[in-house]
């Protein structure tokens, strides 16, 4: 049976990675597989022919012409994304200064959205 400090860490650091690791940043299509599927409909075939063709999503299409004309480049982009609900960085720092804290305390500490966490 574990104990109680060790859950604790458990507990914590699933919290962390679920904070830190929510998107896989490798499920892209190839830019080889890219080229073929913009070159396909500058053949004259429709956005639905490839999308029959290649099975791949006639929205992913849209985007793959859209990112092209933008950029004139078809690698992604990169993400840009914040945490929505808490700074994966204080609460790493907060862990570290405060390592026997319980959930409950951690989240009446660390502000969310420029405020505390109620209803707890």
């Amino acid at each position: 049976m574990l104990g109680r400090k060790h859950f604790f860490e458990v507990i914590v650091i699933q919290l962390y990675n679920s904070l830190t690791t929510r998107y896989n940043k490798n499920m892209a299509y190839d830019i080889k597989f890219r080229q073929q599927v913009l070159k396909y409909i500058g053949k004259g075939h429709t956005i639905q022919e490839a999308h029959e063709m290649f099975e791949v999503g006639t929205t992913t299409i849209k985007e793959l012409k859209k990112l092209q004309k933008e950029t004139g480049k078809l690698e992604k982009r990169p993400l840009e994304r914040k945490s929505k609900k808490i700074c994966p960085d204080q609460l790493k720092t907060y862990i570290a200064e405060n390592p026997d804290s319980y959930l409950r305390e951690i989240a009446f500490s660390i502000p969310r959205n420029n405020r505390k966490l109620s209803g707890l």
